[in-house]
């Protein structure tokens, strides 16, 4: 199926954008499915760093023919992958945004070793300029009291968080923002002059 998958990509590969699938894309997984389907996955790296939402799925019949294909892929990524601030640094700079964020002390959270990712805005269609970043990836857990488990993206060539969110699926932390029809005021926005939790304001 490997082959069979990969036979395909170095032929269509340059319509996802890929310039040398054989390089940049290694298996992350190779799935049984029913009526003799299988489905390959791969994973997009650029200089041995994986691209996080980068992916391309195929999918054959028995045959090894290809019934289908899709993904996204970060095109011709050009990237310094030498991190800058260290796997410590990022370390610290999660946890203090985390804590920070959630009003609990740092001590009291759970951290995960930083490795390197490179992320694209663009690529996940999350907020900031669509560009390709090199950043430490971790995640951020409390081992009791307020449920927190936050994915978290530290640059790593400006010690600055890039990007964090819950990973709990029934969790809520919604906040609001009010620019006050000031389109200069730039994003999120002025505030939060709401947040979960807050009491009725009467507005």
């Amino acid at each position: 199926p490997e082959q069979a998958a990969r036979a395909f990509l170095n032929t269509y590969g340059s319509l996802f954008g890929l310039s040398d699938p054989a390089r940049e894309l290694v298996v992350s997984r190779v799935q049984l499915a029913d009526h003799g389907r299988t489905v390959v996955r791969f994973q997009q790296y650029c200089h041995d760093v994986p691209i996080l939402g980068g992916e391309v799925v195929v999918q054959l019949d028995g045959q090894r023919n290809v019934i289908s294909a899709n993904g996204e892929v970060v095109p011709a990524p050009r990237l310094d992958v030498s991190a800058s601030v260290s796997a410590e640094q990022a370390r610290q700079t999660a946890l203090e945004v985390i804590a920070q964020e959630y009003h609990v002390d740092a001590d009291a959270l759970l951290i995960d070793s930083p490795v390197l990712w490179i992320y694209s805005a663009g690529l996940l269609g999350t907020p900031g300029l669509p560009i390709t970043t090199l950043v430490w990836r971790t995640e951020v857990r409390s081992e009791q009291g307020q449920p927190i488990r936050e994915l978290v993206l530290v640059n790593a060539h400006l010690d600055a968080v890039t990007l964090h969110f819950d990973q709990i699926a029934t969790a809520r932390n919604r906040r609001i923002y009010d620019n006050q029809n000031d389109p200069g005021a730039g994003l999120p926005g002025r505030g939060p002059v709401r947040t979960e939790g807050q009491g009725a304001t009467g507005l």
